[in-house]
């Protein structure tokens, strides 16, 4: 089980709404300039995430952001690390699992909680339930569909 962060540009002050669509945005690909101002603390970042963990490995990260799967034996640590060293830098922290943002000397702010749109399979026709596993590449499917098609 991973937990997912995402360290956001701190160059701009940003509502909890403008992290969430930041955050939608930046994994479905956009470029990072189109979304973020470039912010030299996020390197800082980088660099004390990989001091504090030489076997990181990468993460995906840009001038303007980073993004962090947290796994392992020590998550907590992994998140505590994180809370801290952004607020230290000036840098924004959000939770995309429940919409949270964390920013330097403010409370923490909730996005606004969007409507999920229905998926529907495409091979029953029927309604994929929010959090039921599911396949969407290369067609959407409910996952006992998906093993119904295979050879």
């Amino acid at each position: 089980m991973s937990f997912d962060l995402a360290v956001l540009s701190g160059a701009k002050q940003l509502s909890a709404d403008q992290a969430l669509d930041a955050y939608k945005r930046l994994a479905s690909g956009a470029e990072w300039s189109e979304v973020l101002l470039a912010d030299a603390r996020v390197a800082q970042f980088v660099a004390a995430l990989s001091e504090q963990w030489p076997d990181i490995g990468e993460v995906e990260a840009s001038p303007a952001h980073v993004f962090l799967s947290i796994s392992g034996r020590a998550p907590d640590a992994a998140v505590e690390f994180c809370e801290t060293k952004a607020s230290e830098l000036g840098l924004n922290l959000f939770d995309p699992q429940d919409g949270t943002l964390y920013s330097p000397g403010q409370e923490p702010r909730r996005a606004t909680p969007r409507p999920q749109k229905a998926l529907i399979c495409e091979r029953c026709g029927k309604l994929i339930e929010p959090g039921t596993p599911h396949a969407e590449s290369p067609r959407l499917l409910h996952m006992e569909c998906m093993f119904q098609e295979l050879p």
